[in-house]
């Protein structure tokens, strides 16, 4: 049974085959001695341990990332939130108004719409009406995200016929006037 190679051999293993020239048979066959030379030189000037570090240092910024991703995520959530409250409090239910959240654009038909261009479809964060109209949209948002992308997606959707939300409650279709245009809600 043979036993396993520990890190540091193989590195000095690959150290020793980088030292070595390149036979002429190899750069008669038309492989190119600038590309094994770098090759090489890779092998030469990185050992094995330098090679983990790398690997640690992209593990580390990976999950710095990630992190990064859930706070956005975490703080997204937070604003939709507040603003929640906010327009319970402007449109009280007592007075008709329903808020309808996370709503996504359909057709005639009822089925979602997904934009030509980006195969995506739209969910509106927030859109305001009674149960038979709609009268305002919302999209919450950071202080400087850029929504200009996302408003050119919901136009063309509109376009393609997805003027329509289903309401969550009974399942009815109501219509999502071309005159209301989707407001951009920037918070901290």
């Amino acid at each position: 049974m043979m036993e396993p190679i520990s890190a540091s051999a193989m590195a000095h293993a690959a150290k020793e085959m980088a030292v070595r020239e390149i036979p002429k048979e190899a750069t008669e066959t038309g492989l190119k001695e600038s590309v094994l030379s770098e090759q090489l030189d890779i092998i030469k000037n990185n050992s094995l341990e330098s090679l983990e570090a790398q690997d640690e240092a992209f593990s580390q910024r990976l999950k710095e990332y990630k992190t990064q991703v859930e706070i956005n995520y975490e703080m997204g959530d937070f604003r939709e939130k507040n603003v929640f409250s906010e327009l319970k409090e402007n449109y009280p239910e007592k007075d008709g108004y329903k808020i309808f959240p996370e709503r996504y654009l359909c057709d005639k038909e009822g089925k979602i719409v997904r934009d030509t261009v980006s195969r995506e479809a739209r969910r509106i964060d927030f859109l305001i009406g009674t149960d038979r109209e709609i009268m305002k949209s919302i999209e919450v948002t950071s202080e400087k995200a850029p929504k200009e992308m996302q408003l050119a997606k919901e136009e063309r959707i509109r376009e393609q016929g997805g003027n329509y939300i289903r309401l969550p409650e009974t399942g009815e279709l109501i219509i999502f006037p071309s005159n209301i245009k989707t407001e951009i809600w920037r918070r901290a």
